[in-house]
């Protein structure tokens, strides 16, 4: 069973020559507060820092959040402040991630994504931040300046400016086209998109002028691995061997032979049954074996004899 303890005492141009941003809403636009649905449903982007009170636990100890780029946040009981205090950070409940996978993580470090819920603890009843995304530094630099979201678009020039990159200012519905960002987060998006912290710059070319984004801290999504256990408990043998996003992805459930662990089979499950239930796939008949025993070996589910 996976717990979180702080309690863990617990970011249209042509290919050639692109040389004009393609801004929703540029960086000098009016900014407008985020509303969306999404927002709404995966919460607001935060701050961590630790709370050094010495007082009884969990009234104190926790962690105290600030919502990115705002004046105030939600707190968990409705209310807005500058920051909110919680007792903890639920990075298990939506995220799948065990304790072997957070070993070395410092919490106050990350910038999580969730709604903070009331929870009863004890006979206390106190701020818990349930995250619906969490993100690790990519260096010791302590972020300053504005927060965004970076997203490589795929485009390739072959001259500069070349507006390949799209900042979406968190907690904002800002959107801005960058022809680039400073080195050490430009090759984190490899492999995805990250969050950055720092200034949107003019940069001058030859050929025109261009938007660089001068980070002083970037972020990379810290993700659970399918199959990643703490204790037995944690494993399954599941006939779910993939999430499916369409019905494109439908397949056939045959036998329970997919070993990993619980969260992702349940997540696996989950998307099959809402694009696949009414889909018409031709299955063949298969007799099934029974199922070898599962354990979690080293951190990994795995089958034993």
């Amino acid at each position: 069973m996976r717990v979180v303890a702080t309690t863990l005492a617990v970011l249209a141009l042509s290919t050639f020559g692109c040389s004009a941003s393609v801004d929703s809403t540029d960086e000098e636009g009016i900014d407008t507060p985020e509303s969306t649905a999404d927002a709404v449903t995966y919460g607001a982007y935060h701050t961590l820092r630790h709370d050094n009170r010495k007082c009884i636990s969990p009234i104190c100890g926790g962690y105290w959040i600030k919502r990115a780029n705002r004046d105030t946040t939600l707190c968990a009981d409705g209310s807005y402040a500058a920051e909110c205090y919680v007792a903890s950070v639920d990075l298990a409940s939506k995220l799948g991630l065990t304790e072997s996978e957070l070993a070395g993580v410092d919490v106050s470090r990350l910038v999580v994504r969730g709604n903070p819920k009331v929870q009863t603890i004890g006979s206390f009843k106190v701020g818990v931040l349930v995250a619906s995304e969490a993100w690790y530094p990519g260096s010791d630099v302590e972020p300053t300046g504005t927060f965004y979201k970076v997203t490589d678009l795929g485009i390739r020039c072959v001259k500069a400016p070349c507006f390949s990159l799209k900042a979406d200012k968190l907690s904002y519905s800002t959107t801005t086209t960058l022809s680039g960002i400073s080195s050490g987060a430009g090759s984190a998006l490899a492999g995805g998109p990250i969050l950055a912290a720092g200034t949107i710059k003019s940069v001058s070319f030859p050929t025109g002028k261009g938007k660089e984004l001068v980070a002083d801290a970037f972020y990379t999504r810290l993700a659970h691995k399918a199959g990643a256990c703490d204790v037995d408990s944690d494993c399954t043998a599941t006939v779910y061997s993939a999430n499916v996003a369409s019905t494109a992805d439908c397949y056939c459930r045959i036998c329970p032979s997919n070993i990993t662990d619980t969260f992702t089979a349940a997540a696996r499950e989950a998307s099959w049954t809402k694009s696949c239930s009414k889909a018409k796939l031709l299955c063949p008949a298969v007799k099934c074996m029974a199922p070898r025993p599962v354990a979690c070996v080293a951190n990994q589910c795995q089958a034993v004899e």
